[in-house]
């Protein structure tokens, strides 16, 4: 979530699944303050290094890495230019955002890790996490995995 405070501000679109950034009205300034996903933080950082030293020192960026939640919070509140969340915001969140543009700008996954001794290669369908995190499959040796 961003209120675009820079005209020049570029965020590189990478995927629509991960985290949202939000951008309302344009005001000028060269400082930007944000705040939201801890998922995103280093990622942020890193472009947040690489837009200040293109800027110059002309414009410096502070990411406060605080949640999707209260990123959205401030972001609507207007106690920020910006926010990260890591799912799009619901309409209702939307309607009291009172303008902001949602930028998909980053893409995420989620690894499965296991340790079942002698077993090297698990694969697990779409139905089976599922299950697994909806709690109704809780063994490994449930007749779906094995």
């Amino acid at each position: 979530m961003i209120r675009n405070r820079l005209l020049g501000l570029t965020i590189a679109t990478v995927g629509a699944l991960g985290c949202m950034t939000t951008v309302s009205t344009a005001i000028a300034s060269a400082n930007l303050t944000g705040a939201g996903s801890s998922l995103v933080a280093p990622l942020m950082a890193n472009w947040i290094n690489g837009f200040e030293a293109v800027s110059r020192g002309a414009t410096k960026i502070t990411y406060g890495s605080v949640g999707s939640g209260a990123g959205i919070a401030q972001i609507t509140a207007r106690t920020v230019d910006f926010g990260a969340s890591d799912a799009p915001l619901t309409p209702e969140q939307s309607g009291f955002c009172n303008g902001c543009v949602q930028i998909p700008w980053a893409l995420t996954a989620t690894g499965i890790g296991f340790s079942i001794p002698g077993v090297k290669k698990l694969n697990l369908t779409g139905p089976i996490l599922a299950g697994i995190y909806f709690g109704k499959i809780t063994n490994w040796s449930d007749p779906k995995i094995k």
